[in-house]
Parts: structure tokens; C-alpha cells; sequence
């Protein structure tokens, strides 16, 4: 088992609700393409034994997860520097949408 974190996306904190169901919409879009998935390492992330980089589809290398979750409205792009500050309604809209896919 590899710790990783996916490059170029800023989500909710998991310690938050909004997280914890990003945290489900995730494991639903890696259960629906479980025999196809792949993990394009970059670079060593700045905490030790973690790796950064884009986890894809291997037959759709330009869907990637970072992409379905910046378009779904659940993330943000992130190319480095200051973190996005998480306001109480853009946490609530972003639970919302979660509920909505995990239907």
C-alpha cells in the first residue's frame, strides 16, 4: 500500500462533513473502475512516503479524478501556495452535490 495525494485539486478537509462525503464520492468513482485504474506518480510529496500525482482511468488517461471532482463542483484547482479557505456555505453546497451522486 502506497500513500499518495492526487496533484493540481484542493478538497474539503476529511475531518470536516463535507470530507467525509467527498471522501464517499471518491470511493464510489474508484469502486465503478476498479480494473482499470492508474496511478501516474510525479514527484515525492513534501511529507515523507507519500507520492503526488493523477489517478486515471487507464482506457480515459485525460479523465482523471482530480478532473471529475474540480468539474463536479466538489474540489478546486490547486497548483500550489496558500490553501482555499472553505466557507460554511461553499462546505454546504459541496455536501449537497455529494448527496446528489451518492444517490
Amino acid at each position: 500500500e502506497t500513500n499518495a495525494r492526487m496533484l493540481g485539486v484542493d478538497a474539503p478537509e476529511k475531518r470536516t462533513k463535507a470530507g467525509q462525503l467527498v471522501s464517499s464520492v471518491v470511493e464510489n468513482w474508484l469502486e465503478s473502475r476498479s480494473d482499470s485504474l492508474m496511478f501516474e506518480s510525479v514527484r515525492p510529496d513534501k511529507f515523507a512516503g507519500r507520492w503526488g500525482g493523477y489517478l486515471y482511468a487507464f482506457d480515459s488517461p485525460q479523465a482523471t479524478l482530480s478532473t471529475f471532482l474540480v468539474n463536479s463542483g466538489l474540489a478546486v484547482d490547486y497548483a500550489g501556495g496558500k490553501r482555499h479557505d472553505w466557507s460554511d456555505e461553499m462546505l454546504d453546497t459541496i455536501e449537497s452535490k455529494c448527496r446528489e451522486l451518492l444517490r
